[in-house]
């Protein structure tokens, strides 16, 4: 399996590319050390600790007889982006030929081409000079606007902007020309380019086909984003201005200098070279819109962002049929921290909220017992599948309610431990009769707990259901149902 080694894995780029070649290959990410990766693993991705500016970390990194892409930049401090972006890709190259490897992709950047530069485009324009002198068989790409979806991507940072100002900053008229490319097509492109030596030695500009103006593109975004926020345009000269104070005093600026530049000056992005020569076609920008904002999979709502939201939240993110489309919960506070996480996804106060917005087709239920019905009963209302954790209600009588509710839906509770190897194995060994005829067996279930006082609604009864549907009690239930069948009947004492 080829072996392909990537710098700058963790960024907007990154991590799609990342999850993208590893269908195919064998996937070497580049992360600093102390990160964590925002790609799902699989086994063929291996993660590698270094740093651009130690050239002995990327020696011992890089593979023998690798493809190198090299993505990672930094795009704003002027100090660093000189370190990074030439001292880091003079080391990778230096790295890179001690490892005799079969290709170095350095992705660089349209900024290079526009008439007044900034620290970013001045530092991109040394190190594909770095690249095109180092020996090695080289591709330099120059793509246009890259666009896609997850929170690292463009569309997240609008929402954000929106969020805390009622309008979207252009910079300049807002009518300079480019070619947006989703990042799936770029993707795809980096891949016909891997093996194809005679893209050598070339340098090519990457995008679609058709350009659009920025006003447009964010007047389209909006649309999608189903936001009534307005275009304001800020003159260039008060953008550069703003842009240099963000990056003295931010760690990572909202804005920088070369965003401003970069917006304002055509750059003559011409893409018919490598577009003709691969015989492709990127997506539309309205194609590529809808691939985003309308995408094909499990339209998914959280209700109830507690503990269990941390929990259930990252694992679904590694499901690509699910879509996660609505953060739900009375207060927000734990919203901020799933977004850290990478869900970009809406919020939501109520359940009843959020189906007026979104189309969604299944939710999560996480919030306390006493919720539960409610939003059960809206969802199945709606024909919303349903996972919900123990107990699905508080009393047999809202059971009884819900099971005569004329619905397509599907409900599952979260009774997890049916599914541990542990218990699947003793459910083996009762069947096949290894204890003998089990007449009579005796079940406990040890749970560790906080030594406080116990308050709240897990302690309140009308809250919780009390008893066995406080906290684990339902586990064991599920577990006795799983090893003997379901009982004929069940005998409560206090």
């Amino acid at each position: 399996m080829q072996k392909i080694y990537i710098t700058g894995a963790n960024g907007f780029i990154g991590h799609n590319l990342v999850e993208y070649l590893s269908k195919k290959y064998e996937i070497y990410a580049l992360l600093r050390n102390g990160t964590l990766p925002s790609f799902n693993l699989k086994k063929n991705i291996t993660i590698v600790y270094g740093d651009l500016l130690n050239k002995d970390s990327l020696t011992k990194s890089i593979p023998q007889d690798c493809v190198v892409i090299h993505l990672a930049a930094n795009p704003y401090d002027p100090i660093l982006s000189y370190k990074v972006n030439v001292g880091g890709t003079r080391n990778l190259v230096e790295a890179s030929l001690k490892k005799h490897i079969k290709h170095f992709i350095n992705i660089s950047s349209q900024s290079t081409k526009i008439r007044k530069k900034g620290v970013y485009a001045n530092t991109k324009i040394e190190s594909d000079k770095i690249v095109e002198s180092s020996g090695l068989n080289y591709t330099i790409l120059k793509p246009s606007l890259v666009y896609g979806p997850g929170n690292k991507g463009l569309f997240s940072k609008i929402k954000a902007a929106i969020s805390l100002i009622p309008f979207v900053p252009i910079f300049g008229s807002g009518k300079t020309l480019f070619n947006p490319l989703h990042v799936d097509d770029l993707n795809i492109l980096i891949e016909k380019i891997i093996n194809d030596k005679s893209a050598f030695n070339k340098t090519y500009d990457i995008g679609s086909k058709n350009k659009i103006s920025y006003n447009t593109f964010y007047l389209l975004t909006l649309r999608y984003l189903k936001k009534n926020a307005k275009l304001v345009h800020i003159p260039v000269f008060v953008g550069v201005f703003m842009g240099k104070i963000m990056t003295k005093f931010m760690k990572t600026p909202i804005f920088y200098v070369d965003n401003v530049l970069g917006s304002t000056q055509e750059s003559n992005c011409n893409p018919k070279e490598i577009l003709t020569k691969y015989k492709f076609s990127p997506l539309k920008i309205k194609d590529g819109m809808e691939k985003i904002f309308k995408p094909k999979g499990i339209n998914t709502a959280i209700v109830g962002l507690g503990k269990m939201s941390l929990i259930h939240t990252p694992i679904l993110e590694t499901f690509k049929e699910v879509n996660i489309v609505a953060l739900i919960d009375p207060v927000p506070v734990m919203y901020p921290s799933l977004k850290s996480l990478g869900t970009d996804a809406n919020y939501y106060s109520s359940f009843k909220k959020a189906i007026k917005k979104e189309n969604i087709n299944a939710v999560f239920v996480l919030s306390p017992n006493f919720t539960h019905f409610d939003i059960l009963k809206t969802a199945l209302d709606n024909n919303i599948h349903v996972f919900s954790e123990k107990p699905l209600t508080i009393n047999p009588s809202q059971i009884e309610y819900l099971s005569k509710i004329e619905t397509k839906s599907i409900i599952r509770v979260g009774y997890t431990l049916i599914f541990n190897r542990v218990f699947l194995h003793l459910k083996k060994i009762i069947e096949n009769k290894e204890l003998g005829n089990i007449e009579s067996f005796k079940a406990t279930f040890y749970h560790s707990e906080v030594l406080k006082e116990k308050k709240g609604w897990m302690f309140t009864k009308n809250l919780s259901g009390g008893g066995v549907l406080m906290n684990p009690g339902p586990h064991l239930f599920s577990l006795i149902n799983l090893l003997f069948g379901k009982p004929n009947k069940v005998i409560g004492k206090i």
